[in-house]
């Protein structure tokens, strides 16, 4: 596969298509459902479609980071997309990551230890938000300015007004 346009993310996508899939698949067969594994609401059918909704979140960070790192490399104004980028994603894996984990540990954790976890993840969702805020604030300009060129189709240009100004005396 290309690593030129966007065709690199494709392996990432289907990745994450086929691992939710897959959970989906597996958890609503008869056997996953009636093997429990040590306590009735844990269930086999639970665990795997667990394991299905996490590998897909770390799927999507690995993307978030081949994402981040192409950008970056990609220098100027793409460098503050990066940021931006990964804040972003860092929000939508942390409010994902409270769902799955929440979804899997509802059924047998106590009272107390679940208001731990949800203010956890309150201060991380908060944080994260508060992250892209900043990013934004930070990087807005350069943003719209990547945004703008990777949407004209025409090749990002250095500003050589300066060099042809040295260079003409």
């Amino acid at each position: 596969m290309s690593d030129t346009g966007w065709s690199w993310m494709g392996k990432y996508v289907i990745g994450i298509v086929v691992a939710l899939i897959i959970g989906a698949a597996l958890g609503n067969l008869g056997l996953f459902k009636s093997a429990t594994l040590g306590m009735p609401n844990l269930t086999a059918a639970t665990l795997v479609q667990f394991v299905a909704h996490v590998t897909a979140l770390m799927i999507f960070a690995l993307l978030s980071r081949s994402l981040a790192i192409k950008l970056r490399a990609g220098g100027g104004q793409h460098h503050a997309a990066a940021n931006i980028t990964v804040a972003i994603m860092t929000l939508a894996l942390m409010a994902a990551g409270y769902v799955v984990l929440s979804s899997f540990i509802d059924p047998f954790t106590a009272r107390g230890v679940k208001q731990v976890i949800n203010w956890i993840f309150i201060f991380g969702i908060a944080g994260s938000a508060a992250w892209v805020g900043w990013a934004l604030y930070n990087g807005g300009d350069a943003l719209m300015a990547s945004l703008k060129h990777a949407f004209s189709g025409t090749p990002e240009t250095k500003n050589t007004d300066t060099e042809t100004h040295h260079s003409s005396k």
